[in-house]
């Protein structure tokens, strides 16, 4: 709540919201919980398990004294790499699923569709755009922005990885292939 040892009670109004960040998407969990913008901490159910870890900042202006928490289930294996002592790749995209709709109206291919790229990440150096769609990652199909985020967790910092995006040209959607180095997400 923002202050240190402090508990509060509710329950979770909402779960459907997504907060897109770089190299991951996570589910936020919105609750009925007022406190400090500043509140950190876990969220528990009522067998005692953490199902959520508190978040700052992430909810409308609206509701900015809202606790809201990110989803465990998102963040279990970042939370077990990190605990290994092993740093996050980064490539250094946000993005999201193509949708059935985009895929059949527009013709766009399923993948991870790349709807921002962080100044000088690795994407961005090796010529990855907004717009392209991330097919393939080592010979591994890619057909969703998750697929994306699990293939990256499995890699290490410092790996040269084949991406093959395909890429809109006029009509259609052409193959691109680039070997990247993964750096670190700090």
């Amino acid at each position: 709540m923002g202050v240190a040892n402090s508990v509060d009670y509710g329950m979770i109004t909402a779960g459907g919201s997504i907060i897109t960040m770089t190299d991951a998407n996570y589910k936020l969990l919105l609750t009925d919980m007022y406190g400090s913008q500043n509140a950190s901490g876990a969220l528990f159910n009522l067998q005692g398990q953490m199902i959520g870890v508190i978040t700052a900042g992430k909810t409308g202006t609206d509701m900015k004294n809202s606790i809201s928490a990110i989803g465990i289930t998102e963040l279990k294996k970042v939370i077990q790499k990190m605990s290994a002592g092993s740093r996050l790749a980064y490539l250094g995209i946000s993005g999201m699923d193509v949708t059935e709709d985009a895929h059949t109206q527009l013709g766009v291919p399923y993948g991870a569709y790349v709807v921002d790229i962080q100044m000088e990440s690795p994407a961005m150096l090796a010529g990855i755009q907004k717009g392209d769609v991330i097919v393939s990652i080592n010979e591994e199909e890619i057909h969703t922005f998750t697929d994306y985020t699990g293939m990256l967790l499995n890699l290490n910092v410092g790996d040269t990885v084949r991406i093959i995006v395909q890429r809109q040209v006029q009509d259609s959607y052409k193959d691109m292939e680039f070997d990247i180095t993964l750096g670190s997400a700090n």
